[in-house]
């Protein structure tokens, strides 16, 4: 083996992965597999376990393997076990890059049991045909349940199912019920609070420290306490901003529409992007409201309304944040551009 005689094995199971195939594919199945092909090929080896269970493998960013390549930088593993290729990434061009370039440089062997592919007796660092074979088709298959996916939804969705993984603040969903909202009194009162003082004038960032200086918790925080969410923020510490309370008021949920389609992916595994509003749909009086539609209007009407697509996106948005508070720093598009702290008054 390589120089390093620590062997990793790593699990995946998302939840795409249902049918007959649940139960080979399940992480006790795998851990099985994997620790009795370790026990037999390499006796006495340290093991190290990573998995990924719920996580989907059209594309890297899962906790359990951002670790595992965390070990290879650090020169910790020697060897990678996996039940087949499809449990560590179904891309097929990031695969290729693992299999032929990135393990290879580290000097990490890898083992798809299932497979029947081991690094160790690849010719020079190709796949080889049948390998990138098997691989595409991973690939094609993440790609065909996607579409398959988003086509459920969207026929759903367009039958006025609420089929979206979260609700807005002051609803939740129907216990027995997942597609229904109900109305959270508790919350509903604050947006009913919030939509009064923005319709007599009260600036976004003025509200925000307001309920602030009250200790009125955020909505990420009470989905945290709810056990709805595990999102933390930066800095340790829930607080209402400027742009929590804007998303809220031009949020047409709380009048009782559902609005879908605001998003668009171009590709597989690629960044949703914001459609322009006259391309979403709305499927009107959809639930029980919160604000009647007179007051909405009269909030639309008082916000500031920003000229789309005048200006370009920089560069550096999204990628700067505060050295106090850690958000994401927001940029001012005047003679002069530059970056400020959006929640630099709100406490």
């Amino acid at each position: 083996m390589a120089k390093k005689d620590t062997v990793a094995i790593y699990m995946r199971l998302s939840q795409e992965d249902g049918g007959q195939e649940a139960e080979s594919n399940s992480i006790a199945n795998q851990r099985k597999l994997l620790c009795a092909y370790a026990a037999k090929h390499f006796p006495g080896c340290p093991l190290l376990e990573f998995k990924d269970d719920g996580y989907s493998g059209a594309n890297m960013d899962r906790p359990g393997i951002s670790e595992l390549l965390h070990w290879v930088r650090d020169g910790q593993v020697g060897c990678i076990l996996v039940k087949d290729f499809s449990r560590f990434s179904r891309d097929y061009i990031e695969i290729g890059s693992y299999l032929e370039q990135i393990f290879p440089f580290a000097g990490v062997r890898f083992i798809a049991v299932e497979d029947g592919y081991d690094s160790a007796y690849g010719s020079g660092n190709a796949a080889g045909l049948g390998i990138s074979f098997q691989n595409l088709m991973n690939d094609l298959y993440c790609k065909d349940i996607s579409i398959k996916v988003k086509s459920s939804l969207a026929a759903k969705k367009e039958r006025g199912i609420y089929a979206n993984g979260n609700c807005a603040f002051g609803y939740r969903k129907d216990p027995k019920d997942r597609h229904t909202l109900l109305v959270d009194e508790e919350e509903a009162a604050i947006v009913k609070r919030i939509f009064g003082m923005a319709k007599r004038g009260k600036p976004s960032l003025e509200i925000a420290r307001q309920l602030n200086a009250e200790g009125i918790k955020t909505p990420m925080e009470r989905r945290v306490r709810r056990g709805t969410s595990s999102i933390m923020p930066k800095n340790g510490s829930f607080a209402w901003s400027a742009s929590t309370i804007c998303r809220m008021l031009g949020n047409a949920s709380y009048v009782g529409d559902f609005v879908y389609g605001k998003y668009e992916t171009p590709e597989i595994s690629g960044k949703a992007k914001l459609k322009p509003k006259s391309e979403w749909k709305v499927y009107k009086n959809h639930h029980q409201p919160i604000i009647d539609r007179d007051t909405f209007a009269r909030v639309q009407k008082g916000r500031r309304k920003k000229s789309p697509g005048k200006n370009k996106r920089h560069p550096l948005v999204g990628k700067m944040e505060c050295g106090r508070c850690h958000k994401s720093l927001q940029m001012e598009h005047t003679k002069n551009p530059y970056f400020y702290c959006g929640n630099r008054y709100a406490e």
